[in-house]
């Protein structure tokens, strides 16, 4: 993720449009505004037609968060 300089930014996972809470990670980007390797994670059981999200959020100022690399894995758990 990028965006300004040392700002608090937060990542969740959403689940058929609602946060869960659970998934809320807080985290800081770099003085060159980067932030890198964070992970978010949760555990939630689907059924059909459900679907994730995953949202962003800066919590310091009004600068847009960019996602340059993302990977979101699924899998069953049983």
């Amino acid at each position: 993720l990028s965006s300004g300089n040392n700002n608090d930014v937060a990542i969740y996972i959403a689940k058929n449009g609602v946060v869960i809470a659970a998934s809320s990670t807080a985290l800081t980007t770099s003085a060159g505004g980067r932030l890198e390797n964070a992970t978010c994670q949760t555990l939630s059981e689907l059924t059909t037609d459900d679907y994730f999200e995953v949202w962003v959020e800066n919590r310091t100022a009004s600068v847009n968060i960019t996602a340059e690399e993302l990977n979101f894995i699924i899998t069953e758990i049983g």
